[in-house]
């Protein structure tokens, strides 16, 4: 930073050069990795018992719900639908956006990307009490940074735009930190997470219901 303010930058953002309406540049680069960092260091911390709902998902397995969740109630298995959903989830996504025309492996690079920023944002929102949060990263550039647009190709910058432009765009709005910081009130406040969950499912409908009027 002293080296860029001596060559001139500095004085903003506006001041370094961004690749795309400011979508990344030298200092939102930096924060960007700080934040692909923070989270890939949360999920190491966070391996064991990561694996261990995965292995006992996989093998139907009924361990008690405090090994895996110090919060969770006796009983509980919040957990193993937790688990369902994320596989599903990752299923639906891929085999959609693969269908569209998209490889796989620019498919998989790009929303994992995306799930790292997002799982970053959600964490320093739920744990870190953060109001509000925005990131200046975003999949379609840190990709179109390693790898070159050319190499991953025009069908596959064609497909993935309009994907990337409405779900990954403008970070701000994203909805995941909005809804973990909302089950993390609700276990401090001893809140059934599941009725909770339906509950914000249904608060979408009536958006639904407009958007498509």
């Amino acid at each position: 930073f002293v080296l860029a303010a001596i060559m001139g930058y500095g004085s903003g953002e506006g001041a370094f050069p961004a690749s795309i309406h400011g979508d990344i540049n030298f200092l939102t680069a930096q924060g960007g990795g700080a934040l692909l960092a923070f989270t890939l260091f949360n999920l190491w911390l966070a391996r064991e018992p990561l694996v261990n709902a995965w292995q006992r998902w996989r093998r139907g397995a009924q361990p008690p719900a405090e090994e895996l969740d110090a919060s969770a109630e006796p009983g509980d298995r919040s957990w193993k639908w937790a688990v369902a959903f994320f596989v599903v989830g990752w299923v639906l996504i891929l085999s959609w956006i693969c269908g569209a025309g998209m490889s796989p492996f620019f498919a998989v690079v790009g929303f994992v990307l995306f799930f790292l920023i997002s799982l970053g944002l959600t964490r320093l929102v739920a744990e870190g009490g953060i109001f509000q949060s925005q990131a200046y990263v975003s999949p379609f550039s840190l990709m179109t940074h390693l790898f070159g647009s050319e190499t991953i190709g025009m069908r596959n910058l064609t497909v993935f735009t309009p994907a990337h432009s409405t779900f990954m765009w403008d970070l701000k709005s994203l909805i995941t930190p909005a809804i973990f910081g909302n089950y993390k009130i609700a276990r401090e406040s001893r809140v059934r997470v599941m009725p909770l969950t339906f509950a914000m499912i249904l608060a979408t409908v009536p958006l639904r219901l407009k958007a498509n009027s």
